[in-house]
């Protein structure tokens, strides 16, 4: 389930360019969105690892206000690097904000994009969550954190070469092709592109003894009464 959503999103600027005619500045802003949408889903990891173990005293509406401030907060503080690079766009591009989003969002084939990338962002957050408990915050935190600035760099790329000569049809859709398939390797196998980036990374055993030593600790807690 995960490969599909994931493939999903990534193909997203590929069938934009080859098959709906996008020109360069759609692609980089789904490529800022990925980019924020990763973040986001580490503040909602965050979060449900702080709400998970951090004991509230209240209860009912206070105790549901006091988790969704933790989740805002979390939001709030991840957004900060995602603000600084649209405004370095908006720069960049030498044109007005409003002509910019006006041009991106005037078409039903980008609002269909728009959804399938939120709701795979979404449905991989949920999963991580539910069905990986052994990813521990740091290194899940770690992964989405280096994989935000690389691909920021490739987006930066873009803008880039689309302000100093627009790149042809072509040529655009064999560069979000790249991205799409280095994207898709990365977020797959992060293990592999993490030790390629030269981050030691924690092996299958190591996660699972991990895990195993966490669930003793809880099971062996005494409990208060």
């Amino acid at each position: 389930m995960a490969e599909a959503e994931i493939g999903a999103a990534n193909a997203v600027p590929v069938i934009g360019v080859w098959f709906l005619g996008w020109q360069a500045w759609r692609p980089i802003f789904f490529y800022w969105l990925d980019g924020l949408l990763a973040l986001w889903g580490l503040g909602v990891v965050a979060a449900a690892v702080s709400i998970r173990e951090t004991p509230f005293k209240a209860t009912g509406a206070k105790l549901r206000l006091a988790k969704a401030a933790v989740v805002v907060l979390a939001l709030a503080i991840l957004s900060v690097p995602s603000v600084f690079t649209a405004c370095y766009l908006f720069g960049t591009l030498h044109q007005p904000p409003e002509e910019i989003l006006s041009r991106i969002f005037s078409g039903y084939g980008v609002w269909f994009s728009l959804l399938v990338v939120v709701g795979s962002y979404i449905a991989q957050t949920i999963g991580e969550i539910r069905w990986r408990p052994a990813v521990t915050l740091k290194q899940s935190g770690k992964e989405r954190a280096n994989l935000f600035i690389h691909r920021t760099l490739l987006m930066g790329l873009l803008v880039l070469w689309d302000s100093w000569s627009p790149p042809s049809r072509l040529l655009l859709g064999l560069y979000v092709l790249a991205v799409a398939c280095l994207y898709t390797s990365t977020q797959l196998y992060p293990e592999r592109y993490l030790r390629l980036i030269g981050f030691p990374t924690r092996t299958s055993k190591t996660v699972a003894k991990a895990t195993e030593n966490t669930a003793t600790k809880k099971k062996d807690r005494p409990t208060h009464r």
